[in-house]
């Protein structure tokens, strides 16, 4: 039988190096007691992370930071896995790392670990748009 679309996503790439071990076990953990894959939680993570909630499609915020059981003993880590974002949270991302110069992986890795570590999740970095005085000099 044929799933329903999750709709328009776009791919993050987290490198199975870019995690620590144990994060990587935390996140493994957790989708396998949401009954929900790695990459699916995590593309939830990153909507929360960017305030778009709406754009989560499995978990809700009790969900996602329960303060379940984080001892990892005996998980094995699920460490190929690839998010695939609802468009507007990639959106979201895409522009704020570019902006920034920062991989997109680089961001969703530092989500991902604040999460194992119970830390806030860290804001996407500001879009600095140039100031229009300079533009105008600079395009003279």
């Amino acid at each position: 039988m044929a799933r329903p679309s999750k709709g328009l996503r776009k791919q993050i790439g987290i490198a199975p190096h870019q995690l620590s071990r144990h994060a990587a076990c935390v996140l493994t953990k957790r989708a396998m007691e949401q009954g929900t894959s790695v990459g699916q939680y995590v593309a939830d993570l990153l909507a929360f992370a960017v305030g778009r909630p709406d754009c989560a499609l499995e978990m809700t915020q009790q969900t996602l930071f329960s303060p379940g059981d984080l001892d990892t003993a005996g998980i094995t880590p699920q460490l190929n896995f690839a998010p695939r974002c609802h468009i507007e949270v990639y959106d979201l991302i895409q522009e704020a790392t570019s902006a920034n110069q920062m991989p997109k992986a680089l961001y969703a890795q530092q989500v991902c670990e604040a999460h194992a570590a119970n830390k806030p999740l860290p804001k996407l970095p500001p879009v600095v748009l140039p100031d229009e005085d300079n533009l105008l000099l600079s395009s003279a």
